[in-house]
Order: structure tokens, then C-alpha cells, then sequence
């Protein structure tokens, strides 16, 4: 029966931390030499997370004595960034979403009290005030006719 690749502890630091690895190998090549060669997934997982040319990154040698260590943004630093990127994005993009839906609430408003001051000027004119004098009248379209021929947009007629 083939055993499954679980990880077992190997060696037990003098600090009480306890080193493990796993049964799957990964082939690596050295930089300066170019041999090839297995270390345990776990400590390839572990250098790439943590790249050799920061402060405590890990470094690694080679059979030869090479020391060497993966380069540039680890693969954790990476999807932090862009997960940075993306949530300033979402921002970004929700603040815009708040600001269209303030703006359409403000027209709908200014639309609102248009209607509302235009029905409430037609009541007026249609219970007999005058609009423009505030006078009330029984027969208000013949006065409009004679004493504010202009109003409405409508031009004085000849007669």
C-alpha cells in the first residue's frame, strides 16, 4: 500500500520549534552552478513565500555550497497587493455609485418641486387669482388678456 505524503518532524530546535517536512520533493536548479536537485515542498513553499533578499528571508544551498534564494515578490505579497488594488478599486467605484444616486435623488427633487410649484400656479389661475398680481377675479382670462397680455409667453393680440 503506497503511504500518503503527511508531514513528519524530522528535527526538534534547540528552542523548543519543531521543523517539519513532507514526503513530496521538489527539483530546484542553483543559479550559479546549474545542478539540479530535490529539496521537500514545504521548504520550497516556505523560500518562495519568503524571498532571501529581504532582511530574514530564507536563503538555500546547493550540494556544491552555493547559496542562493528566490528573487523578487512572493507570491503572498503579490495577491496582497492586488487584493489592496482591487478593494481601492471597490471604493473608488462604490463612492461613484453614492454620488450618481445623491445626484439622480437631487434632480428627482428639483423635478418634484417644479411640478409641485407649476400645479399649485395652475390651481391658483384656475380658482380666479392672478398670478402676477395676486388679485382674485370672476372672469380671470379676460383680465389676463387685458391687463398682462404678455404673460405666458403668449404675444399681445391686435384688435
Amino acid at each position: 500500500m503506497p503511504s500518503q505524503a503527511r508531514p513528519t518532524t524530522v528535527h526538534a530546535a534547540s528552542e523548543g520549534d519543531k521543523f517539519s517536512a513532507d514526503h513530496e520533493l521538489v527539483a530546484v536548479d542553483c543559479p550559479t552552478c546549474h545542478i539540479r536537485y530535490a529539496i521537500p515542498a514545504s521548504l520550497e513553499r516556505s523560500a518562495r513565500r519568503y524571498p532571501g533578499d529581504q532582511a530574514n528571508g530564507w536563503r538555500l544551498s546547493c550540494p556544491l555550497g552555493h547559496t542562493w534564494w528566490f528573487v523578487g515578490e512572493s507570491e503572498e505579497d503579490r495577491l496582497r497587493r492586488a487584493l489592496k488594488v482591487e478593494r481601492r478599486e471597490a471604493g473608488r467605484l462604490a463612492a461613484e455609485r453614492d454620488q450618481a444616486r445623491a445626484t439622480a435623488r437631487a434632480q428627482k427633487a428639483r423635478a418634484t418641486r417644479f411640478r409641485n410649484d407649476r400645479d399649485r400656479e395652475r390651481g391658483r389661475v384656475a380658482a380666479g387669482v392672478c398670478p402676477c398680481c395676486n388679485r382674485t377675479f370672476a372672469n380671470l382670462a379676460r383680465h389676463m388678456k387685458g391687463q398682462h397680455p404678455g404673460f405666458g409667453g403668449s404675444p399681445p393680440s391686435e384688435g
